[in-house]
């Protein structure tokens, strides 16, 4: 009867003490509300940099032109800091790009004039 119970013992240890070093934690993230009124998001990578995080909203202002937010997030996900850009109604984010420590943001100011184009140079640190 002793011999029946000692192994039932055993395995219950050994199941505890499972190995959890395949589980995956989620150190740090941003998360950034979707509004109705923001219709599109874009994030340019910067290498050491962190990331640069364009949010296009529809939030109109005088005269004519729509709130653009730029956030720059560090390689820890913290918000370093954040900006707004006043982009005409009718422009449209054409490009991106990162280098040598600078982020770069082309913009057309008319979809219907191509030769008007905003470039924006934000520096990482």
């Amino acid at each position: 009867m002793i011999l029946l119970i000692l192994p039932l013992f055993t395995f219950a240890q050994r199941k505890k003490d499972r190995d959890t070093s395949a589980v995956i934690l989620q150190p740090n993230r941003i998360e950034f509300e979707y509004q109705k009124e923001a219709s599109e998001f874009y994030v340019v990578p910067g290498d050491l940099d962190g990331l640069l995080v364009v949010e296009e909203t529809m939030i109109a202002t005088r005269p004519k032109g729509n709130i653009w937010k730029i956030h720059l997030i560090d390689t820890a996900f913290q918000i370093t800091w954040s900006k707004e850009l006043v982009i005409p109604t009718d422009g449209a984010l054409l490009g991106y790009e990162y280098f040598e420590g600078d982020f770069y943001l082309l913009f057309i100011k008319s979809r219907f004039r191509s030769e008007d184009l905003l470039v924006y140079k934000f520096e990482s640190g």
